[in-house]
């Protein structure tokens, strides 16, 4: 066995070299390069996560929030474009005079048609300032989706590797049970011998009931993990067959997150997404208040219009007719000059969210650079506790291969060599499990400081953090 842990560490050897050599990392760290991500060691997880940044319902419902941004957007921008409208209109009236002597009736009817354009000429450049808000808005739901697509990343890293725990804690269940059944059977067998009462028999009984609920539990547990992370990922089904029952080593030695932090800091924090949204936000901001303040100013368009009237009178046997054509070309001022305060409050409101912008702004910076040191020594922290139960995993398949020596002499019995080996299958399970530890420490990691690579995925506009 020593010498199939000696194989499994010299094909992580392997595999770091190739994927070190391969994965850039992205922004601020282009020139460094990214230990292996938990889907480059699983290439059923790769591919998984492809699909579902296409078709998961986190992503699906942020498609839709975008374009509702876009359709907002052109609303915005609306107001610099021109306006052009027409209407028509068509009416008759009849009307019977009598008196003493005679009577007489008419009949006027008319066909009435205008055409009419406006264009903004001058608001103060408040139209572009709107227009602008519109693309802020974009800008900022395209921000929500790498954010959803990154939380989705992680959620699919998380679960795809909890699947694995399950999967090696159903074996390792079933396992338990069928060493409870066999000691069960060697109790039933003294029985029979008459070595042992009935009473005697009842823990063993109890102890095989025991390991087959628990059995039962695990096996359930692992089925609803199954169906969560079909719901997430979008999938229509998952195979199995294809759910490895083991964690890869993460990396053959710790990443460099000093020198992430160091570069981070120095000039990274300020372009992350959520850097990017408080700057959006503070923007918007002083767009608003531009906006707010010419509001009890005069507003200058240009407008013309084009209008034909056909009026037909019918007068006794009398019939005339005449046609209108009017066309007008002028210069149109609209001028608020009293809003009952609506101006002011604009204007107080805007600079108000520009201060709570800006407080949030540098709280952030501040929260954001504790988070990142704290996460690096949580790394740190993750990958000793890693270190250590490989240690200990070591020495329990060399206590393991000498029971089954000593099984093969004659001196170990078979439920000392299985009691052993279902000690060894907890150690491999909490081996898994600090794997885990270190593989969504490390994803989280590269989360917050905007460079993981799996976000590749996404088109470069929702990547793009410094425009």
């Amino acid at each position: 066995m020593f010498g199939h842990l000696l194989v499994t560490r010299l094909g992580a050897i392997a595999l770091l070299a190739v994927f070190l050599s391969a994965t850039a990392v992205r922004g601020q760290t282009a020139e460094a390069s990214l230990p292996p991500m938990p889907e480059d060691l699983l290439p059923g997880l790769h591919e998984i996560i492809k699909s579902a940044l296409q078709q998961s319902p986190p992503i699906l419902k942020k498609n839709i929030e975008l374009i509702l941004a876009e359709a907002s957007s052109l609303q915005q921008a609306s107001g610099l474009w021109p306006s052009l409208g027409s209407d028509a209109s068509y009416g008759a009236n009849r009307a019977v005079s009598v008196n003493q002597n005679n009577s007489s009736s008419s009949i006027q009817s008319g066909f009435n048609f205008n055409l009419w354009f406006n264009q903004p000429l001058y608001h103060w450049g408040t139209l572009k300032d709107r227009a602008e808000i519109g693309k802020i808005g974009v800008k900022l739901a395209e921000r929500d989706y790498a954010d959803a697509a990154q939380g989705l990343i992680n959620s699919l890293r998380g679960q795809y590797l909890g699947l694995i725990i399950n999967k090696v804690s159903l074996r390792n269940a079933r396992v338990a049970l069928q060493q409870a059944e066999a000691s069960l059977k060697v109790e039933e067998e003294k029985l029979k011998a008459g070595q042992i009462s009935p009473n005697a028999i009842g823990p063993a009984n109890l102890q095989v009931a025991e390991m087959r609920l628990q059995c039962d539990r695990v096996a359930e547990a692992y089925e609803q993990a199954k169906r969560n992370f079909v719901r997430l990922s979008g999938l229509k089904s998952f195979d199995e067959a294809s759910l490895p029952e083991t964690i890869p080593h993460p990396l053959l030695a710790a990443p460099p997150v000093a020198a992430l932090i160091s570069r981070f800091l120095h000039d990274g924090i300020e372009k992350t997404r959520e850097a990017r949204a408080f700057q959006l936000a503070i923007r918007n901001a002083d767009l608003e208040y531009r906006i707010a303040k010419y509001g009890l100013y005069p507003k200058f368009n240009l407008g013309a219009s084009v209008s034909q009237y056909i009026n037909s009178n019918i007068y006794n046997d009398t019939v005339t007719q005449e046609t209108i054509l009017t066309e007008r070309v002028g210069l149109n001022v609209g001028w608020t000059i009293f809003d009952g305060f609506s101006t002011r409050a604009n204007k107080m409101s805007s600079l108000a969210s520009k201060r709570l912008a800006e407080r949030g702004y540098q709280t952030y910076l501040e929260s954001k650079a504790d988070q990142v040191r704290d996460l690096g020594r949580q790394i740190d922290f993750s990958w000793r506790s890693l270190d250590l139960i490989g240690t200990r995993l070591s020495m329990s398949e060399g206590s393991l291969k000498l029971l089954q020596d000593n099984l093969a002499l004659g001196l170990a019995s078979e439920v000392e060599v299985a009691s052993a080996a279902l000690g060894h299958y907890q150690l491999e399970l909490s081996m898994l499990n600090s794997r885990i530890e270190c593989f969504m420490r490390w994803s989280e990691f590269v989360s917050l400081l905007g460079i993981d690579p799996a976000l590749n995925n996404l088109p470069s506009r929702f990547l793009d953090h410094g425009n």
